[in-house]
């Protein structure tokens, strides 16, 4: 199969991708499940979706949640490779927000809703959900972190 020259898409110059609003949020899928009655809702809308298994923080629980910046660092330490496997995702989808949003007039006016993913949100999402906003802020980018306890507040969950 032969692929065209033009594929993917040229992303044409007269994007600012610095001025791309982030929007980061964690989720921990087993803690949020349960039943309707129980108060059970979805993963939230998010425009990408990061897999917070490849992280590890074996051994790190006795130094705090995800929150604290002894535990993003050893995070850090443990899983170098894998979060920056992450950071270059992330700055690939930041690069298709254009194509993505191409029906908009301003493809950068809404956020771009990343979700880090884990199996409570409370370690791993969490440090990734921080160590990426500290990344893409030194980066130029407008990052906005969705504290933990305001996820639902933030999605319209709470009235």
């Amino acid at each position: 199969m032969i692929i065209p020259a033009t594929y993917p898409r040229p992303v044409p110059a007269l994007f600012d991708f610095s001025q791309a609003k982030l929007t980061l949020q964690s989720y921990g899928v087993k803690l949020n499940a349960g039943d309707a009655k129980k108060g059970y809702r979805s993963v939230p809308e998010a425009d990408l979706y990061v897999d917070c298994r490849c992280i590890t923080e074996k051994g790190l629980s006795s130094r705090g949640t995800g929150t604290t910046t002894e535990f993003q660092a050893g995070v850090a330490i443990a899983s170098g490779k894998a979060l920056g496997a992450v950071y270059e995702l992330i700055l690939e989808a930041i690069k298709k927000i254009p194509d993505r949003r191409s029906e908009k007039a301003d493809p950068f006016k809404d956020p771009f809703v990343i979700c880090f993913l884990c199996a409570w949100g409370v370690h791993r999402s969490v440090a990734t959900k921080h160590i990426m906003g500290r990344r893409l802020r030194s980066a130029g980018y407008l990052v906005t972190i969705v504290p933990e306890s305001s996820v639902e507040e933030y999605l319209g969950y709470l009235q």
